[in-house]
């Protein structure tokens, strides 16, 4: 059994560069997509001296309270005679500023009449210029994004608004997704003596999906040794991943360590020092990586987070990386003892204490539904006292809810 940080390390090393490979595809179309290349500004930014509030144009230096109105200058609009002092150009927010402006007085600060402009005195000799000037934000050829970054909606919109079209991207890991064990149906309908349902496949699915991996998720793999062989070898032809939840532990029908032996893997772990999810495995070859994470639904859920997402991240050239935030228990917190980093089901009230919820095990996948987060609890811990800072990291987090009040759980 390793650590944690050495299952980490591992997939760290052993996945991290191009595997996979580069494609170009449209910036509008980028979301989550992990940059191949540093992309550079098409642009200056501003492209031009942008005025930032409706107001009146005046030339540099205007003393005069009583401008005649010359002209107006829409946005998308150029105005291109020099402002004369005694004159002002109405213009609105986000055009160019017309040639000699000096500054923009906002319209708050004036009163229109009879085509002439009455500007505040305080207005002419303090204050903003309220003038973006050309280049501000950035120039031309200056790197806007890094390679290995992933894009989201404001990296897109600074891209487009840069004069970028497309980028180079990693190519995205193709995921298959399949649950073993005779237990598992998929309707209710069909469902006899000790049979549950299968919600484990789609549980991992769709946290894939919400990352916007392209997933396929197989039927259930009975459990039948060559069955197992075939299954896990058929969907490596079709996905660079392969994700199994039950059949990895050392029982007498779990047949997924043998097959992956019959494949030529690589095996580089079995065990994980943690709870719950010890019985989490990866096997990589040239045909592709192997998943084999734990039958029961919480522990599934907790190492795909842990391990499943890090390493699709590093297979498209992205870091493996995770958000985890330190904050104060809100109650005194005990627990039993335990040999192994936990990872326990939480909640955050609104002003981001943790309230860890009733949690009877790994079986307990309505915990999950509660949770805003995980908090990890270290080896042989029982005891933290209220205001105690704690890891905690955030995987379920919206930023809005249609709950007003959240009270599923307890505490």
């Amino acid at each position: 059994m390793i650590s944690l940080e050495e299952a980490r390390a591992l997939i760290s090393e052993t996945l991290s560069g191009e595997r996979l490979g580069r494609e170009f595809i449209p910036v509008k179309n980028a979301r989550r997509r992990v940059l191949a290349t540093d992309v550079v500004s098409g642009l200056d930014m501003p492209p031009f001296d942008r005025v930032t509030v409706d107001g009146f144009a005046v030339a540099d230096g205007e003393s005069n309270n009583r401008l005649q109105i010359v002209g107006e200058v829409r946005a998308g609009q150029v105005w291109d005679e020099p402002v004369q002092p005694g004159s002002a150009v109405k213009i609105m927010t986000g055009a160019p500023a017309p040639p000699g402006t000096g500054r923009v007085v906002m319209v708050e600060q004036t009163l229109e009449k009879d085509g002439f402009v009455e500007i505040e005195t305080e207005a002419l000799s303090v204050g903003r210029h309220n003038i973006a000037p050309k280049g501000e934000d950035r120039h031309a050829g200056d790197v806007i994004a890094r390679a290995g970054e992933r894009l989201d909606a404001a990296h897109i919109a600074g891209l487009v608004s840069c004069g970028v079209i497309e980028v180079q991207v990693g190519r995205q890991p193709q995921v298959v997704v399949m649950a073993t064990g005779d237990e598992l149906v998929e309707d209710p309908e069909q469902r006899q003596g000790g049979q549950i349902l299968n919600s484990n496949s789609p549980l991992l699915g769709n946290v894939l999906r919400s990352y916007d991996y392209p997933v396929e998720i197989h039927p259930v793999v009975p459990d039948d040794p060559h069955v197992t062989l075939d299954r896990i070898s058929n969907a490596l032809w079709k996905a660079d991943v392969v994700v199994l939840t039950g059949g990895v532990s050392a029982g007498e029908y779990d047949f997924v360590p043998r097959a992956l032996q019959e494949m030529e893997l690589e095996t580089l772990f079995t065990r994980v020092a943690i709870k719950p999810g010890k019985p989490t495995t990866l096997a990589v070859g040239d045909r592709g990586v192997v998943f084999g994470l734990p039958g029961n639904p919480v522990s599934a859920y907790i190492t795909c987070h842990l391990f499943v997402l890090p390493a699709l991240a590093l297979l498209e050239g992205g870091a493996c990386k995770e958000r985890t935030l330190h904050l104060p228990l809100a109650d005194d917190y005990s627990s039993r003892s335990s040999p192994r980093v936990q990872f326990l089901p939480a909640r955050l009230t609104e002003i981001g204490e943790v309230v860890p919820l009733r949690y009877h095990g790994s079986g307990h996948q309505l915990a999950l539904t509660a949770a805003d987060g995980l908090f990890r609890l270290e080896p042989e811990v029982t005891v933290l006292a209220a205001g105690t800072r704690v890891p905690f990291w955030p995987v379920r987090i919206p930023a809005f809810t249609a709950l007003t009040e959240r009270t599923q759980g307890g505490r």
